[in-house]
């Protein structure tokens, strides 16, 4: 999910500086931009109505696209403390977001929770700090790969020898001081509100949202992305098959939300892949395979549709 949002921090950056290289208007770039930010949160709705067993990001990654706009014309300066700021103060709008804002779907999607826009915010400005780099730089690329494996390092040491006891003593401290009697959901505001739970942000699991999470995370994608343009710098034939799948990976993200919705109708296990033996290299080779055979049809599936609903604005 985070190397995902920090692909699409990226992707931003360079679609920016396309658009300026091309005589885009300001005007026009942002309409398109909006435009896009519709469609993909009204496709996300649309997945989420289906109840399926994934979780849907696409409400969130339209918020950070319009998050953007307020971002894009920053110094690299700027943007760079605006991310390193909000590595700190994200996660714990996101906490509190997800005990204000429980219930409220459109507005967990802005900070309610490990996959709203507060949380991954952090990740999509990194993203577009380093869109806005030469990525084809070897020291550059040396630099994100070095840097990639230092976060990783400390981030693990401290989750086995830190944060689980500051975790601990967060609880301690919340179960002393708060009260978790059964909420009212019908109570007047804020009665209805359910405890904040601060001890996530002493926590480096999975998807948590926490900044520790959100380093670890980052700092495994600096390690893929650098290697990746190491690899294109030496050998880049091995990257076309992902090039090619990645000009469909709106329809790729959408197909595997209907592909579980589907399994969950008939009953069936959709986790069955994790029980065979290289189930996931299985994933990711079916995935790039249908990408390449996708792309072939990119202007009319899901990517088509959303550059025709943009030209109706502009």
């Amino acid at each position: 999910m985070i190397l995902f949002i920090l692909c699409s921090g990226i992707s931003y950056s360079v679609m920016s500086r396309n658009a300026a290289d091309k005589g885009v208007e300001e005007k026009t770039f942002r309409t398109r931009i909006l435009a896009r930010s519709v469609f993909i949160d009204f496709l996300g709705y649309f997945l989420i109505m289906l109840n399926g067993p994934f979780a849907v990001v696409l409400t969130a990654y339209a918020v950070l696209f319009i998050m953007g706009l307020l971002l894009k014309n920053c110094s690299d300066k700027m943007l760079m403390i605006v991310s390193g700021i909000s590595f700190i103060v994200s996660p714990v709008v996101m906490i509190m977001g997800m005990s204000l804002f429980s219930g409220s779907a459109m507005l967990q999607d802005i900070a309610g929770g490990p996959l709203s826009a507060a949380a991954l915010l952090p990740i999509f400005t990194a993203g577009m700090v380093i869109g806005r780099k030469d990525l084809k730089n070897l020291k550059r690329q040396m630099l994100y790969v070095i840097t990639g494996i230092l976060m990783v390092v400390v981030i693990k040491l401290l989750s086995a020898y830190v944060l689980p006891h500051l975790s601990e003593t967060v609880m301690n401290i919340m179960m002393e001081t708060q009260n978790y009697s059964e909420i009212n959901e019908y109570a007047p505001f804020p009665q209805n509100v359910y405890p904040i739970s601060w001890h996530m942000i002493c926590v480096a699991a999975p998807q948590n949202g926490s900044t520790f999470t959100l380093i670890l995370g980052m700092g495994v994608s600096l390690i893929v992305l650098g290697g990746m343009c190491l690899i294109e710098r030496k050998i880049p034939v091995i990257l076309k098959p992902f090039s090619l799948a990645g000009q469909t990976a709106l329809t790729l993200y959408a197909i595997q939300i209907i592909l579980g919705w589907l399994l969950a109708l008939l009953g069936a296990e959709y986790d069955f892949i994790g029980s065979i033996f290289l189930g996931d290299v299985i994933v990711a080779f079916l995935t790039t395979a249908l990408g390449m055979l996708l792309v072939r049809w990119k202007d009319v599936l899901i990517e088509g549709a959303m550059r025709k609903f943009e030209h109706l604005f502009v």
